[in-house]
């Protein structure tokens, strides 16, 4: 069996993406999926019914694609609590 030349490329791992509620501390929805758009559009449907206001998120460039920016904060500050 060859072993996939990609294997330690974490966008070929899957991710599980959480989506947390900063008021109460917790997680209020999450995706599993690959470090990819599809993934991300996927958590984003699913918190459409949270009504979310404000994403926190890192700098990765495909944020600004899948959330309205207007209610975009993107930098580590914010996102670093989720990442523990």
């Amino acid at each position: 069996m060859d072993a996939n030349p990609d294997q330690d490329n974490p966008k070929n791992k899957p991710w599980i993406w959480k989506a947390c509620c900063r008021d109460i501390g917790q997680v209020i929805d999450r995706e599993c999926g690959g470090h990819v758009q599809a993934t991300l559009h996927r958590l984003t449907e699913c918190l459409q019914k949270w009504n979310v206001w404000c994403y926190c998120t890192d700098k990765w460039k495909v944020y600004p694609l899948e959330t309205d920016k207007n209610v975009l904060l993107r930098g580590k500050s914010g996102t670093t609590r989720i990442e523990r």
